[in-house]
């Protein structure tokens, strides 16, 4: 059971909380190591996930192996030929929509194992340049080279 918790009550409800993990890019970058079989949803749109969107720092490279996944379609198709139980690491850009959506729909189909990088994959590549732990996560990047 997910719970979700207003920190500074320590009140915690599983009402209020997505059937979907919240994961931080140190939590991701832990989960990518450890389970190699989790399949990766980039939620982006094209032109970013293939490093030619017009706004130059939403061009960011992409998690290794990340499938692509960007309109109902694309998910539909994934959904069918996916198990149900299968780990899921679920991303999008700067903001949360795109990879909020797709995670509720994954969960709304039965998908159990469902992961959110909150804050998306710029944080993911921030925190992989700036912060200590998550550094070890460069490694998980691809299709970045020039970027930063």
């Amino acid at each position: 059971e997910i719970r979700f918790c207003d920190w500074s009550s320590d009140v915690c409800s599983s009402d209020l909380l997505p059937a979907y993990k919240l994961l931080d890019p140190q939590a991701a970058i832990a989960l990518l190591n450890q389970h190699s079989n989790t399949v990766i949803i980039d939620t982006r749109s094209a032109e970013e996930f293939d490093n030619k969107a017009s706004v130059v720092y939403h061009n960011l490279g992409r998690i290794k192996n990340a499938i692509h996944i960007n309109s109902d379609e694309a998910l539909d198709k994934f959904m069918q030929q996916q198990s149900k139980n299968q780990s899921l690491l679920v991303y999008g850009g700067m903001g949360t929509d795109s990879g909020a959506k797709t995670s509720q729909a994954l969960v709304r189909n039965g998908f159990t194992n469902v992961n959110f990088l909150m804050q998306g994959l710029y944080r993911f590549v921030w925190a992989t340049a700036n912060i200590e732990d998550c550094k070890a996560g460069r490694s998980l990047l691809t299709n970045y080279d020039g970027l930063y």
